[in-house]
């Protein structure tokens, strides 16, 4: 029986459930767009990190996934592949070193095949285009940076990577995202 990608989203999302400390403020986004809206995560979970999952059920291919893989990277703390049983090998033997993978069968079981090493090389300008404009003029209004209304969203992601220390920039993009999504 092939699983739906529905329900192994619904088997991943529980099995963070039970693998990972989950409190109250972290929040589960479903079908996230990143980078310019140009890709989309299956599923993130959203705590003290972005840890995305990209889901290949069995009828799905790897043939997109060096892509993929290369824009999750651009944007997440985490990467994770989330493949069958039938994908195994090739999830282990094409992805990046720091990409998790893991391995789900026909009857719903998940298990790590591999864990995520932390992605160190975030894109700040790609990670900034979670944020609308809105965000990014409070960002920069709450850090007394100079901007002006009719800055462009380019613009005001350069100003604010610019002017502030990445971990601030995390912090308030990882903030945002669970306030949106909460």
């Amino acid at each position: 029986m092939t699983l739906r990608p529905d329900h192994i989203k619904t088997t991943l999302r529980s099995w963070i459930g039970e693998h990972h400390l989950i409190d109250e403020n972290d929040v589960l986004i479903e079908e996230l767009c990143f980078v310019d809206r140009k890709r989309r995560a299956d599923l993130v979970h959203a705590n003290g990190k972005l840890s995305a999952y990209e889901i290949k059920s069995e009828a799905d291919s790897l043939v997109r996934w060096r892509g993929q893989e290369e824009a999750y990277h651009l944007v997440f703390d985490e990467v994770w592949i989330c493949c069958h049983f039938k994908h195994l090998s090739k999830a282990l033997n094409s992805s990046k070193q720091k990409t998790g993978v893991m391995v789900f069968d026909d009857f719903s079981n998940m298990a790590i095949a591999k864990p995520a090493e932390e992605n160190k090389n975030i894109d700040f300008s790609k990670l900034l285009s979670f944020l609308w404009k809105e965000n990014l003029q409070s960002l920069c209004y709450e850090h007394d940076i100079r901007f002006r209304k009719s800055d462009s969203v380019m613009l005001l992601r350069q100003i604010a990577i610019n002017n502030l220390p990445k971990q601030v920039l995390k912090n308030y993009v990882l903030n945002t995202l669970k306030a949106r999504y909460s």
